[in-house]
């Protein structure tokens, strides 16, 4: 697809299009926003426009040659898509990333490297890739692409251009979930399960979402005391309560949303609004901490009395 099909995300694309139509481009970027905004969709864009010999006067890519169609398979020879391996990336990955770009490019003017989730860099690794940000080949483009920038270096930060992505509007998420053949099995979702992609329908089509709904329906049944007998109950890993972690923490932002978009009392609301905030805050505490090796029982227990506040 083309920036012309991009639905929402108009700033990003303005930016993107300026840079292109000056001729001026960073070496480095960092796309930033919540999961399943487009942030990776975008880039990948972004690429292909970059190198496609039949874009228009718009800058829209033809979506159609060679050069599109394996960009889009992350194929192309001179593209390097970086992910975590067990959580993680690696010095070794960063190593063979460097070598990769200090080779001349094959197939197109530029070496391309997209790196996702790039907040779990570790730290030897962001040492290593710092000196490729500090001196990048003359032919690189790298895209670092986050929800957490937070979680970066500020080294590593100040030496990329910043391009923040935002969540979509309720008719944009239809739009693109419109778009998609499964659109008729995604419409009868529970409306409960509305707040996990409002906004983020990229989340969707993740087969972690279908983790995402077990793991939030069982929360609620145990909330409000469904019993469990005849059920199989299964025991939660640390990934599942990584998991429950963050459905929480949606939960708690879409019910602040509601709480300050709707004409509510605002004495009231501003009550309502705190208390919100106050159990956001402990349960970002516990998502800090879940990596010490906390009791998974213990931690979801502590999860279910913050919700019930």
């Amino acid at each position: 697809m083309a920036f012309r099909d991009i639905i929402g995300q108009k700033t990003p694309v303005r930016i993107l299009k300026g840079l292109l139509r000056s001729g001026r481009l960073p070496h480095a970027f960092l796309f930033t926003g919540e999961p399943g905004i487009g942030k990776l969709f975008t880039a990948k864009t972004f690429l292909k426009t970059l190198i496609c010999k039949k874009r228009d006067e718009d800058f829209n890519c033809c979506d159609s040659c060679r050069s599109c169609r394996s960009i889009d398979t992350f194929s192309f020879p001179d593209l390097r898509l970086i992910k975590p391996e067990n959580g993680q990336i690696k010095i070794e990955t960063i190593r063979e990333l460097n070598e990769f770009l200090n080779m001349s490019p094959y197939d197109s003017p530029f070496k391309m490297v997209l790196i996702d989730e790039a907040d779990r860099i570790n730290i030897s690794a962001a040492n290593a890739f710092l000196k490729t940000l500090e001196e990048p080949p003359r032919d690189a483009i790298i895209i670092l692409i986050t929800e957490k920038p937070e979680a970066l270096a500020d080294t590593i930060r100040s030496r990329c251009v910043r391009i923040p992505f935002s969540p979509l509007s309720i008719n944009e998420t239809i739009e693109v979930m419109k778009t998609q053949r499964s659109f008729p099995e995604l419409q009868s979702l529970d409306s409960d399960l509305r707040f996990l992609y409002e906004g983020r329908p990229g989340i969707l089509f993740d087969d972690q979402f279908k983790g995402y709904i077990k793991l939030f329906k069982r929360l609620l049944e145990e909330l409000e005391g469904v019993p469990s007998e005849g059920k199989k109950q299964e025991n939660l890993t640390r990934e599942d309560m990584t998991q429950a972690i963050e459905i929480v923490l949606l939960y708690l932002r879409n019910r602040l949303v509601e709480l300050v978009t709707k004409g509510s009392n605002l004495t009231l609301r501003a009550a309502d609004i705190q208390g919100i905030i106050e159990r956001y805050r402990k349960v970002l505490s516990i998502r800090e901490l879940i990596q010490f090796n906390l009791n998974v029982k213990i931690t979801w227990n502590y999860i279910k009395r913050v919700l019930n506040q």
